[in-house]
Formats: C-alpha cells, sequence, structure tokens
C-alpha cells in the first residue's frame, strides 16, 4: 500500500515540477475556464465565416472542443507546454468525440507561423498579448480576429469589447495593409 502511495505521489511531483517549468517559460499559468463561461464567450462570436479556429495557451482544450460543437464546419487547433494541461486536453477531445475537428500540439506557439487562421483566441495574461502583437501584425491576414479573454492589447487596434459574467472579451480585426 505504501508503494501505491509513493507511486502516486512521484507522479503527481512530476507533473507539478513540470507545470511549473512551464510557468517559468511561458510566464503563463494553466486557468481553466468553466464550460458555462466558455458557451457564454462563444456566444458573442460567429464562427460561421471562416474555416480555422487556433487557441494560443490552449489549456485542457475546451473552448476548442465548445467551439466546434456549435460550428460543426470549423477546424481548430491548440497549442499548450503545460504538459498536464495537454493531457487533460487530449483526453477532452477523446471524451468530446471530437477528434476530426480538433488538434492539440504540445508547442509554443510563439514558434507558431498564424497566417492561415480566420480566429485567435487567447486567455493570456497582459504581458503575453503585449508580446504576440508583433507576430499578429507580421503574420495575420487581413480580416482575421483576435479575440482576447480578460486581457486587452495595450496600445494597439481599438478592439470591440463585450461584456462576459465578470469579464471582458476583446475583439481585434486585422486591417487591411496600408
Amino acid at each position: 500500500m505504501i508503494y501505491i502511495f509513493l507511486f502516486i505521489l512521484f507522479i503527481i511531483s512530476v507533473f507539478a515540477a513540470v507545470s511549473l517549468f512551464s510557468l517559468i517559460i511561458t510566464q503563463v499559468p494553466f486557468v481553466s475556464l468553466s464550460r458555462k463561461k466558455i458557451r457564454e464567450i462563444i456566444k458573442k462570436i460567429d464562427f460561421s465565416n471562416g474555416r480555422l479556429l487556433l487557441d494560443l495557451g490552449c489549456g485542457d482544450g475546451k473552448f476548442l472542443i465548445e467551439a466546434v460543437k456549435k460550428y460543426p464546419n470549423l477546424q481548430a487547433a491548440g497549442f499548450e507546454l503545460n504538459l498536464w494541461a495537454y493531457l487533460r486536453a487530449q483526453i477532452n477531445i477523446i471524451l468530446s468525440k471530437s477528434s476530426s475537428q480538433v488538434k492539440i500540439y504540445y508547442k509554443n506557439f510563439h514558434q507558431v507561423n498564424l497566417s492561415q487562421a480566420d480566429f485567435i483566441y487567447c486567455y493570456l495574461w497582459p504581458g503575453a498579448m503585449e508580446k504576440l502583437k508583433a507576430k499578429f501584425q507580421k503574420e495575420l491576414k487581413t480580416g482575421a480576429l483576435i479575440l482576447s479573454y480578460a486581457f486587452p492589447i495595450k496600445n494597439w487596434i481599438k478592439p470591440k469589447t463585450e461584456r462576459i459574467s465578470k469579464g471582458n472579451l476583446y475583439f481585434y480585426q486585422i486591417p487591411q495593409a496600408a
């Protein structure tokens, strides 16, 4: 019995260490939103005119899963560096039977080309959003929509803002190049 306890403690310690390492690397903790809040956010977004949704720092993948449930023609991909969150996302995809539409990658989203995305969803801290601004400007196509829950991108395109329970959803549309 003690060996089982020690094994479980070891596994938990490994996941904790990996999560801490991810936090140090990304400077963004894994914070899961409730399905209720995710559904409330998705009600504010029209994904019908796009084909590809990317979630940067997708956590447990619930946002992507809920989006493809409401919009069956949408393809979705998420990027996550927290091993615990990544594994939860993979399990959630299997349980939701959405593996044909949702892919999660254990990858740093700063190393991903965003040029094919119609939509980018982020629930990231302000510092992380600020670092993404140049990437968005360089890689996103005209008309791409960036959706940021809770934190705006400071000193950039003026966003449309929608109130969601106790937070805000910020919409940034990439303008046509001058």
